[in-house]
């Protein structure tokens, strides 16, 4: 499982916009359940791993990605 909060530390009336995190995942990852509540997140294996895409990232606010992520057995 993987929980990540990601915090800005500007004013609260500035906004970051087109925000992009990459989450780098093992080469052997079969799926990958992403739960967030602003951006949108999503398993890209071309990416190697979870790519996390914030539109408007609002200063002085916190948010949180949480995965669960499932690797081949072999």
């Amino acid at each position: 499982m993987i929980a990540l909060k990601l915090k800005s530390i500007f004013d609260r009336n500035i906004f970051a916009t087109n925000v992009v995190l990459k989450v780098p995942c093992p080469r052997d990852t079969a799926l990958v359940n992403a739960h967030c509540r602003e951006g949108r997140a999503r398993y890209e294996p071309d990416q190697g791993g979870i790519v996390w895409r914030i539109k408007k990232f609002r200063g002085d606010h916190d948010l949180l990605l949480r995965a669960d992520v499932t690797r081949l057995r072999g």
